[in-house]
Formats: C-alpha cells, sequence, structure tokens
C-alpha cells in the first residue's frame, strides 16, 4: 500500500488490503479491501452521516496507480438511490469516482427506489430490473471503468455491467473499494 495523507497510519492500518483480481461475469475486477468493521465504520461516516470530506480517503492509497492505470478510462460509478442523495447533498459513488480526475460517466441510474442492502441475499437478483441506463452513446467504442463501494453478492456489478455493454463500450473493467468475506 502507498502513503495516504487522507488518513493517519493507525487508520490506515485497519483497512484490511485485499488488492484481488478476479474475472467477474467475463469482466476484470479489482477489489481493494475485505469489508471490515473498520471499512464498515468509515463508509457509515461517510454515506450515512454526510461526511463529503470522506470521499478521498477510499481511494487515496492507491490513487496514483489508479490513475496511470486507468489513464484511459471514462469512470461508471454505480447508482445510489436518488431520495438518500437529496438528503445528503452528494451522490457517495460520483464523489469518490471524482478523486481519479478521470472523465466520468453518470449515465447509470436507479429507475426507482431500491436498497440492495435491505434485501434478502437471495432476492438481490432483482437489481437487474432497477438499474438502467441512458446517454450510452457517450461510452461508445470507450474503456469503462465502472466503480462500486462493496459487493456482497455481485447483482449489482452483474446490472451495471449489462447497462453498461447496451453502450458499447470497447471495454470493461470494475474496481471495488471492498468485498465481503462472505
Amino acid at each position: 500500500m502507498f502513503a495516504s495523507p487522507n488518513l493517519c497510519l493507525d487508520c490506515l492500518g485497519k483497512l484490511d488490503v485485499i488488492f484481488k483480481k478476479e474475472t467477474l461475469y467475463n469482466t476484470p475486477i479489482l477489489y481493494l479491501y475485505t469489508y471490515n468493521d473498520f471499512f464498515k465504520s468509515l463508509l457509515f461516516r461517510y454515506k450515512g452521516q454526510y461526511d463529503l470530506a470522506l470521499a478521498p480517503v477510499f481511494l487515496d492509497a492507491y490513487l496514483w496507480w489508479l490513475q496511470r492505470k486507468y489513464r484511459r478510462y471514462i469512470v461508471a460509478p454505480c447508482p445510489s438511490s436518488n431520495s438518500q442523495n437529496m438528503i445528503r447533498g452528494f451522490a457517495p459513488m460520483e464523489e469518490i469516482a471524482k478523486t481519479l480526475n478521470l472523465p466520468l460517466f453518470t449515465g447509470l441510474y436507479k429507475k426507482y427506489e431500491y436498497k440492495q442492502s435491505d434485501q434478502h441475499f437471495y432476492n438481490r437478483a432483482r437489481i437487474k430490473d432497477v438499474i438502467a441506463i441512458r446517454d450510452e452513446e457517450k461510452i461508445k467504442g470507450k474503456k469503462v471503468l465502472l466503480i462500486d463501494d462493496v459487493m456482497t453478492s455481485g447483482h449489482t456489478v452483474k446490472a451495471c455491467i449489462d447497462c453498461l455493454k447496451k453502450g458499447e463500450p470497447a471495454y470493461i473493467q470494475v474496481l471495488i473499494l471492498a468485498r465481503h468475506s462472505n
């Protein structure tokens, strides 16, 4: 792990780094951390307590490397609830994605209010009916990096990949901040 100007060494040490590459749904995916209690509390402060100043900490330790690796990509954040975004005053994944300083594609959206974490594990596949895409012509022939905060079942990522494919991108890769150990 690289240095992080936004987290103290003690906090940095509490992040369980996995930096694991896999292929999921025939798409390269990179996981940065394990979803442990510290990551959960950090994410809650950010999303649940509206602490926008925390947005850079999630990618900070790898920022230079990520910017180099994905320098020719357009970043597509997984969508979140419109009503929650209104309450927070920001879209969490969009703000994290902005820290990469790469072109942003915000065409993925939820057709209606739906919180994946409220669903039973076996009902999470319904997300495919919730996520949609607009302005897909903006990603035609482009390399796209899909970014999400936490992956549990993988259904949200799959739904987003399927939507992005409608835009006929040249290539899709996925970056997940934290993965449940299941």
